[in-house]
């Protein structure tokens, strides 16, 4: 919730990603009207006047109508083109899978990938033909990591489709069990693509075009970015992905992962056809642990623009966040603002013995200061108890209500820092300041 001239952090708000522009069909239908000869007398032997020339398949469009075409908009703001091919290579083990599945959830949910990059919400299908025995429990993962309860929206399909002719038949059925769909997916994800396009020379740009052109289809029919995971060879030539040139060549965005020897998956644009490329992003791997006892992995941003946006990884309510470190004199202060939204008006003898073991004694007035000097906590002046302020008891609502961690600021001053091991006192908040 963002307080009047408030942000989270230095530069996010917890108002939620702003919405990218709608995509723009670019397929108009060509209206017939005149013909040849009028439009050379108009325009001294130059089609014009906005019609295209042409008839059935081919269309000719003017300049003047044509360089009026917007841009396309952005599925992962910076990062994905919206109806673009792209494609995420990477050897054996970096990782490439867990980073497809963190956009598709993240695409399906609204959230922000990696807390940085808004994304447009909408479904998403999964092509797992490869590896499909893991992705239950990565899936479990990111839900806990992000608090997510019930369905995130992400649909599979755990069997190869073979892409290996536009009009084959694999393609053909696929198009058919997104078209039964309440909504028309943003994003299609193929993982693999040695696996979907079985008996191919993926060395032959003949056969890697037949790949190109099925994607193709899949595209225009959907209008959806298509992401397609692919592996580099044996040898580490320069991060290029294995075989013919051609899927590179045909490709909006190439996005490279490789491994660091700490641990890190870095992601590398190798090629952003109509933007500039994005700067290499650093993920760092968090164990989850599951209900069952198990755990897997899901991946943070680990750079320094994770670094400069502080906490803003933490807007779109994930919950288990690695934020930036807390001092004890904020961790003392998020203690005694938590306190207050649950009692409600109070004396500050209340708030002090309410906070005993978890406050120091020494360290209570000095924390209360700074409560009152940030205006997380007002003294009315008639009956000389502290509360919080109704703005900021409504922020900290919601906050609490949708798992939201990060530092609430307003007018660029910090007020206050929420972590993970808060919301357990800011559950009893919300349900004492509501009950």
């Amino acid at each position: 919730m963002k307080l009047p001239s408030s942000r989270v952090d230095e530069t996010d708000d917890f108002d939620g990603d702003a919405e990218p522009d709608e995509f723009v069909d670019e397929a108009e239908a060509n209206d017939g009207n005149g013909g040849p000869e009028a439009d050379r007398a108009a325009t001294g032997g130059a089609p014009g006047d906005g019609e295209r020339r042409g008839s059935g398949k081919f269309q000719l469009i003017p300049d003047d109508e044509f360089e009026t075409r917007q841009p396309p908009s952005w599925l992962v703001e910076g990062i994905l083109p919206l109806g673009a091919a792209a494609t995420l290579v990477g050897e054996s083990g970096a990782f490439k899978s867990f980073v497809a599945l963190d956009m598709a959830l993240c695409v399906t949910t609204g959230r922000s990938w990696l807390g940085t990059n808004p994304v447009k919400q909408g479904a998403a299908v999964y092509i797992l033909a490869e590896g499909a025995g893991g992705f239950p429990k990565r899936i479990q993962a990111w839900k806990l990591w992000q608090g997510v309860n019930g369905r995130a929206g992400v649909l599979f399909l755990p069997q190869a489709v073979q892409l290996t002719r536009r009009e084959g038949k694999d393609a053909t059925e696929l198009l058919g069990a997104m078209d039964g769909l309440p909504q028309a997916p943003v994003l299609i994800i193929i993982d693999t693509q040695a696996r979907c396009t079985v008996g191919a020379d993926e060395d032959k740009a003949k056969d890697m075009g037949l790949f190109v052109d099925a994607v193709a289809r899949i595209r225009v029919q959907t209008g959806a970015t298509v992401l397609t995971v692919h592996h580099t060879g044996w040898q580490k030539n320069g991060g290029r992905e294995r075989g013919s040139s051609a899927v590179r060549a045909a490709a909006d965005t190439v996005i490279l992962a490789t491994t660091g020897k700490d641990g890190t998956v870095t992601l590398t644009c190798k090629k952003q056809k109509d933007a500039a490329e994005f700067d290499p992003i650093v993920l760092r791997p968090c164990s989850v642990k599951l209900d069952d006892g198990e755990s897997s992995l899901v991946f943070e941003r680990a750079d320094e623009k994770a670094a400069d946006n502080g906490e803003s990884a933490a807007q779109d309510g994930a919950l288990p966040k690695k934020l930036l470190p807390r001092k004890q004199g904020e961790k003392h202060l998020a203690v005694l603002v938590l306190t207050a939204l649950r009692r409600g008006a109070a004396p500050h003898t209340d708030l002090k013995k309410a906070t005993t073991g978890m406050i120091p004694e020494g360290s209570f007035n000095r924390t209360s200061q700074a409560a009152t000097q940030r205006g997380m906590l007002v003294k009315d002046p008639g009956t000389g108890l502290y509360v919080v302020p109704a703005e900021i008891e409504q922020a900290l609502r919601v906050c609490i209500a949708e798992r939201r961690v990060g530092t609430l600021t307003r007018r660029g001053r910090r007020l206050l820092q929420l972590r993970v091991e808060d919301l357990p006192l800011a559950d009893d908040a919300l349900g004492e300041a509501t009950g």
